[in-house]
């Protein structure tokens, strides 16, 4: 009986440590996805603004066909890495997600 106490014992606390390491990694989860947000509404600033230089730009001079170009392509990085900051939000989103259920999940063996 003593043993099967103990047993119990040492399992509440396990699942206690699994709870805190769970809450620490989706708090870690959930800082990563505002940072990941930060990053993609900088991003659309960023292409935003490049794409208001590459208009005016355009607007200076018509022989300025190899700026435009650059521009071009700067704007298609700035759409690119907008959209990974994206994915990088969404992949975040999801496992602080996972990480509440769990947390939840957790709960129900606490006593």
């Amino acid at each position: 009986m003593k043993k099967g106490s103990s047993a119990v014992q040492s399992g509440t606390e396990t699942v206690q440590q699994l709870q805190t390491t769970f809450e620490t990694i989706q708090q870690a989860a959930e800082h990563v996805s505002e940072k990941a947000k930060e990053m993609v509404d900088n991003l659309h600033m960023v292409e935003g603004q490049t794409n208001a230089v590459q208009e005016k730009t355009k607007k200076i001079s018509s022989n300025s066909g190899k700026v435009v170009n650059e521009m071009e392509s700067v704007s298609a990085a700035s759409e690119e890495q907008s959209a990974s900051a994206g994915e990088i939000a969404t992949a975040s989103e999801n496992l602080s997600r996972l990480a509440q259920e769990l947390s939840g999940s957790l709960q129900r063996f606490k006593y």
